[in-house]
């Protein structure tokens, strides 16, 4: 039984330690990881004999009866309440949705941001990247729900990511009753999660969900969920990309590259320069975000920086033909802790994929990618 907990620890710890303020915080996540791969095979031994017990069964059952009555109410109601407090991609998504569908102008060439645009400075030049910054499909998938609900769009269109996750988490474990409600459970019950859709509104789901469904789908669809992930947002399909490479997926990358340019053709066409600009460009030169390199010395960044990408290299080099999950979850913890400018709405990619693993979901997947 104390196995079990342990693993719980880091599910109901995550959202306290790595969106704090500090991004330091977030190393507290190695030591409790650590713990729960050093023990998987006693925690997976303690879950499998609490699954046959008939009042972990029952009990299981009322938890995950009351956190989804809780959290889908919850979402339903933030939908409609008044507005109080929200990410600017909500806004930038706003309006980008307005320029675009209204205005019929192009929204990788204006100015979006409510606060100061980002401004980059290179061997004594400033540049100002102020048009949307993220692939164009998030434009689109929004655009009903904001044009008909304003900045709130954000929550609508994030209630089908956040629960197509967690639907997608029961069909994997259907064959196995107790381990779905478990499952399902450890979803819902990560507040730090369900704020980012509902409370926060960031654009993180519908990517999450279609690299969700690239791993756990039929092989023939795993080229079009990378794409279509692609095509919501870079990340995080661009770091899954990254670890298929080492994997010799090949066809699976150039069917997802052709569904990335499908998507990215009409902007393309209009006006590539500030396309490439605002998706790719801003990325490469932008300063740290809340990462660990925000406080330590300028002339360590890239060393850190480099030594983060040989890492990931490594661990996917490692586990190209060992446990794809574990691998998965490492090379994005190394990246979301280390490189300079990713941030914690990124666990939301692969918090799905730590049940799986832990869970042992894999197993349960027909066709690997």
């Amino acid at each position: 039984m104390k196995y079990f907990f342990l693993a719980l620890l880091p599910f109901f710890a995550i959202h306290k330690t790595i969106d704090a303020l500090n991004p330091w915080w977030r190393l507290l996540i190695f030591p409790l990881i650590f713990l729960v791969f050093k023990f998987k095979g006693e925690i997976r031994k303690d879950l499998n004999s609490l699954c046959q017990k008939r009042v972990f069964q029952r009990t299981i059952l009322i938890l995950f009866i009351a956190l989804f009555s809780f959290r889908m109410g919850k979402s339903l109601y933030n939908i409609y309440r008044p507005l109080k407090a929200i990410e600017d991609i909500a806004v930038v998504h706003k309006k980008a949705v307005g320029l675009l569908f209204k205005e019929k102008e192009n929204p990788y060439q204006h100015i979006l941001f409510e606060q100061a645009p980002i401004t980059i400075t290179r061997k004594g030049k400033t540049d100002t990247y102020s048009g949307f910054i993220y692939t164009p499909l998030g434009i689109i998938y929004y655009a009903p729900f904001i044009l008909l609900l304003g900045k709130k769009g954000m929550y609508a269109g994030n209630f089908f990511g956040y629960w197509g996750l967690f639907i997608t988490l029961l069909l994997l474990f259907r064959f196995e009753k107790t381990k779905m409600l478990l499952a399902g459970s450890l979803f819902l019950a990560v507040d730090y999660v369900f704020t980012k859709a509902f409370n926060r509104g960031t654009n993180d789901f519908l990517p999450s969900l279609m690299m969700l469904l690239c791993l756990v789908g039929p092989k023939r669809m795993s080229g079009p969920f990378l794409g279509l992930s692609l095509g919501f947002k870079q990340y995080p399909g661009a770091i899954l990309s990254f670890i298929l490479l080492f994997k010799g997926r090949l066809k699976t990358l150039i069917i997802g590259g052709v569904v990335f340019l499908i998507v990215l053709l009409p902007f393309m066409i209009h006006d590539f320069h500030s396309l490439y600009r605002q998706i790719f460009e801003v990325f490469l030169f932008a300063p740290m975000g809340n990462t660990i390199l925000w406080d330590v010395p300028k002339f360590l960044i890239w060393p850190i920086s480099l030594t983060a990408v040989l890492g990931m290299s490594g661990l996917s080099w490692y586990y190209r033909k060992r446990d794809d999950w574990l691998g998965i979850f490492l090379v994005f913890l190394v990246f979301i802790i280390f490189t300079k400018s990713s941030f914690t709405t990124y666990f939301i990619a692969i918090f799905p994929i730590s049940i799986v693993w832990l869970l042992e979901g894999k197993r349960y997947i027909k066709e690997e990618i």
